[in-house]
């Protein structure tokens, strides 16, 4: 460790990394700090996101166009779902940019017509066994996934 860099903590708070710390406090005491590392990945990794996901299932349809310009039409799942996007599983390869129509294969309530299909944007992918994972962003501003979200943080401002 550099001969400036001291750990240093204050009045039992959560430590913090202090470069340049004095060994003693204005009165006098000496004060240690640690960094909670993991705590802050954490929270670095759930900040990144917009809003909440939900790990729901849902029956979709998935329909694009392959790398060779093939239409593709395929029947499948979400893993997860959020406001704006979602998780879904494909067996066609298809690459990040690409625009994809999803279209709902379940009613809202019986004898209700089945949701018009929604483009969404492919955002990234990943092998997973013989499939694709596929994370997608909504192109639209409809409520699509008949599904009230929670707020990302409990506490709303006044």
């Amino acid at each position: 460790m550099p001969r400036d860099a001291r750990e240093v903590t204050k009045r039992g708070k959560t430590s913090i990394a202090q470069a340049d710390a004095g060994d003693a406090d204005d009165n006098g005491k000496s004060t240690t700090a640690q960094t909670d590392w993991e705590t802050l990945a954490q929270q670095i990794i759930d900040e990144r996101r917009k809003e909440k996901r939900v790990n729901l299932r849902f029956p979709v349809q998935v329909s694009g166009f392959t790398g060779a310009g093939k239409l593709f039409c395929k029947n499948t799942y979400t893993t997860d779902i959020s406001a704006t996007g979602c998780r879904v599983v494909l067996d066609e390869l298809v690459v990040r940019g690409d625009t994809i129509g999803i279209k709902l294969l379940i009613k809202a309530e019986p004898g209700a017509p089945i949701t018009k299909p929604q483009m969404f944007q492919i955002l990234w992918r990943a092998r997973k066994d013989n499939v694709w994972m596929v994370g997608a962003l909504k192109l639209t501003d409809d409520k699509f996934w008949m599904v009230d979200f929670p707020d990302k943080s409990p506490f709303k401002a006044s």
